[in-house]
């Protein structure tokens, strides 16, 4: 499978589109790949791998072609399925599970292992090869991943009816998730990694900034908004809330948006509009990737006086 997989995704890299057929020639479905394409390749077996597919990027012998590649068998896969409620944290945890943990050797013959390490850090592979750096001993090159998935096979013991295991998401951040999971907005994924490769700290300082925009608004009796930026990458995310009363339209957030990216003369820059109930409960959330050719539909100068206006109301709020 995983030869006939790197055949499949060099085909559609090359050709762009690739339509599938089943045994009888009906067309089952059309492939295309462009720029906002995320690629997860997955080798599914009728038989269960085991080690070699719990432990296969961690065992490239430096084959790159192969990288990225989970082999897994079909049986594991339809745990993951059944196991995940948002293709958002599901996508996510793909993403994570095809990246090589390459600073240690890891030996793992449980695939179910990803999934409870999953559970207790989403981006554990970071988190995976951060350890290496912390431990005294540099002699030690094979880390033994232990039977931590006990709480898994409980719930599919009693599988539809067990307690599912938690995940240690900050909630807030979670009710995003499966907002943005309901949401039209064609950025979702995008702003779901983000806000998934945070660490505990950096969501509650998240979560924090929306607490701060509700209480200014709330005092000032007029909207606020602040910029976050993640600290492992580039990207920024532009945070704008309404709850007891609408301080802020989609409109006015992304015409905002284009004029604070223009500001910090950024190549891109997403907002988030988040609406929440008098308890501070997500109902709805509006996003979008904003980019510099966002204001090409807008009149030439436009956002020259827009950049003017929220200087003015950057400084009264601080007065």
């Amino acid at each position: 499978p995983i030869s006939q997989c790197k055949r499949f995704c060099n085909e559609l890299e090359k050709k762009k589109q690739l339509s599938i057929y089943s045994t009888e020639g009906e067309l089952l479905t059309t492939l295309k790949l462009n720029s906002k394409t995320t690629l997860i390749p997955l080798a599914v077996s009728l038989e269960q791998l085991g080690e070699i597919s719990s432990t296969f990027n961690n065992k490239l012998n430096g084959d790159k072609s192969i990288e990225g590649i989970i082999p897994i068998s079909i049986q594991d896969l339809m745990v993951y399925c059944n196991f995940f409620d948002s293709s958002l944290l599901f996508l996510h945890f793909l993403r994570e599970r095809k990246r090589p943990i390459n600073k240690i050797s890891l030996s793992n013959n449980e695939e179910l292992n990803y999934l409870a390490y999953y559970l207790f850090c989403p981006n554990y592979s970071e988190y995976m090869n951060n350890l290496y750096s912390k431990i005294d001993d540099k002699n030690i090159s094979n880390v033994i991943l232990g039977g931590e998935y006990e709480e898994i096979d409980a719930y599919f013991a009693e599988f539809p009816h067990g307690k599912r295991p938690g995940f240690s998401t900050n909630s807030k951040i979670l009710q995003i998730i499966y907002s943005l999971e309901k949401s039209s907005c064609n950025c979702k994924v995008d702003i779901a990694n983000i806000l998934l490769d945070m660490n505990e700290a950096e969501q509650i300082q998240f979560v924090n900034s929306i607490k701060m925009i509700l209480d200014r608004q709330e005092s000032n009796n007029k909207f606020s908004t602040v910029t976050i930026s993640m600290p492992y990458s580039s990207d920024k995310i532009q945070l704008f809330c309404n709850n007891k009363q609408k301080f802020v339209s989609n409109q006015q957030a992304h015409e905002y948006t284009i004029a604070s990216l223009k500001s910090q003369n950024l190549q891109k820059l997403y907002y988030i509009l988040l609406e929440l109930d008098g308890n501070e409960n997500i109902k709805s959330i509006s996003a979008n990737k904003i980019t510099k050719q966002s204001d090409a539909l807008f009149a030439p100068g436009y956002f020259d006086k827009l950049i003017s206006h929220m200087k003015y109301q950057i400084e009264s709020q601080l007065s």
